[in-house]
């Protein structure tokens, strides 16, 4: 498989929060070292992107979706089942040749569908100085189609804290929420509590 350092600790965070603040919560997960939060209402583990789109869209309508999930671009074009034995593939020259394929992309195509959820968040992890990460974010935002975006650096991957540009549209200065995960997590939710508020009541006015 191909994978990457990501700890699901965001994520973990971010399902306990929303659940703590009333939310029914449902968790799409990879594997992770921790078990899942014990205050969530239902926990779905997967072990690959088309599981986890597939869980995904399995799950909708819902009120909002965060996408934290550090889903890998690509995945081998030809899985196996079995071990790969280095006599069988050893080229001529030394070299193995991995053949790759790209995996779907999940925030966009929720961000497609017919029963796209109300609030989209998607999480971006981006480097370089602060104006880059924060125009890469935007741009992203842009491109995949979703809500909000919540650009964090490098060196929040598999730390207890992490620092947040939270990107909600092209006209709004980004939020930056900075601390320890689960506090992020909380300030998060909040705010997706009170943005879905604000869209109920004006879907009823």
């Amino acid at each position: 498989f191909l994978s990457n350092l990501s700890s699901g600790k965001q994520g973990y965070a971010i399902a306990a929060a929303a659940a703590e603040a009333g939310a029914q919560v449902t968790l799409i997960h990879g594997p992770c070292a921790t078990p899942p939060p014990n205050n969530i209402q239902k926990s779905i583990a997967v072990e690959t992107a088309t599981e986890m789109l597939a869980a995904c869209e399995q799950n909708l309508p819902v009120d909002a979706a965060i996408m934290t999930a550090a889903v890998a671009d690509w995945r081998a074009q030809t899985p196996h089942t079995g071990k790969i034995r280095k006599e069988e593939t050893r080229p001529r020259n030394g070299a193995m040749t991995l053949h790759l394929t790209e995996n779907p992309d999940i925030l966009a195509t929720l961000a497609r569908h017919p029963q796209r959820p109300t609030l989209l968040v998607g999480f971006a992890l981006e480097e370089g100085d602060e104006a880059q990460i924060r125009a890469r974010a935007a741009a992203k935002r842009r491109a995949k189609g979703c809500d909000w975006i919540a650009a964090n650096a490098l060196s929040a991957v598999g730390s207890e804290d992490n620092h947040i540009r939270l990107i909600t549209s092209d006209d709004a200065a980004p939020t930056s929420l900075r601390g320890a995960k689960p506090d992020i997590a909380r300030a998060l939710a909040t705010r997706i509590a009170a943005a879905l508020h604000d869209l109920h009541e004006r879907q009823e006015s």
